[in-house]
């Protein structure tokens, strides 16, 4: 199987969690046409693992669906995305980005600050005490 033949399904539990993640040959679910149908592809997943299970074909790449699922993710139907947990109780789902958003804007880096490795990291308990702050300047570990 070439890479570029390879499709990436989440079995999802009955809360929408990402179980697992599979890897699986697109050339195994073309349509009469030679197209790739993601129902056959999942339709071989129930026939393999259980009529019962749920698929998703995510991206490792984050080409659709948000972002490639890693087990621990939830698939979140109504924006047909997966997303990681919160990771902040402030933060919420904004479904204009179909992502968790800050309470509080990200300061833009100035061309100083981004010569010397600096980063804006969330502090959740500064934004606590004081709902106007949030964002400290950091020396960006990557």
């Amino acid at each position: 199987m070439e890479k570029k033949d390879r499709k990436h399904f989440a079995q999802l539990d009955d809360n929408n969690v990402v179980m697992r993640v599979g890897v699986f040959n697109a050339n195994n679910a073309l349509d009469e046409n030679g197209n790739y149908q993601e129902s056959l592809a999942i339709a071989w997943y129930k026939t393999t693992f259980g009529s019962n299970t749920n698929w998703k074909e995510t991206s490792k790449k984050s080409l659709f669906r948000g972002k490639g699922a890693i087990k621990g993710d939830t698939y979140n139907s109504s924006l047909d995305v997966f997303l990681s947990s919160q990771p902040y109780p402030s933060w919420t789902l904004d479904s204009t980005i179909k992502n968790w958003k800050a309470p509080i804007t990200k300061p833009t880096l100035t061309e100083e600050q981004i010569s010397q490795g600096k980063d804006y990291v969330w502090n959740e308990s500064a934004y606590q005490a004081n709902n106007l702050t949030g964002w400290d300047l950091m020396d960006n570990p990557y």
